[in-house]
């Protein structure tokens, strides 16, 4: 069993069923469905892959623990960093695109790089001296 955010739980069984079904769709030549696995290490690959699938209707993206060369500021870390591009308005697509992460409890949920501010916290109001 896996237990959801939400504290309710599921058999993982059931997701594995749903990518066999996938799989299986995908091989007997549907021609709607095309799969493909790209990996990507670097900004300039995620911007080459994303441009070969610009006519797509639906993207599945896996969210791995940030990665440090491809972790930059983001505005949505909890989409990883390729759904944070996806998200930006660097992408222009009319694609859904569903962000997917397999639950690892032995992974550390720390990120890897600490986001530091450029200027110094301000007081909200100005001290007399």
């Amino acid at each position: 069993m896996i237990d959801d955010i939400d504290g309710s739980s599921h058999d993982g069984n059931q997701d594995e069923q749903l990518w066999t079904e996938f799989h299986n769709a995908k091989s007997m030549n549907e021609e709607s469905i095309k799969y493909q696995e790209k990996l990507v290490e670097s900004k300039s690959d995620i911007e080459a892959a994303l441009k070969e699938l610009s006519r797509s209707n639906l993207i599945l993206v896996g969210r791995m623990p940030s990665v440090a060369p491809l972790v930059g500021k983001s505005d949505s870390p909890e989409l990883g960093p390729v759904g944070s591009y996806m998200a930006s308005s660097s992408f222009s697509n009319s694609a859904s695109i569903l962000v997917i992460q397999q639950y690892n409890s032995s992974t550390d949920i720390h990120p890897l790089v600490m986001e530091e501010f450029d200027c110094p916290e301000m007081p909200d109001t100005p001290r007399n001296n």
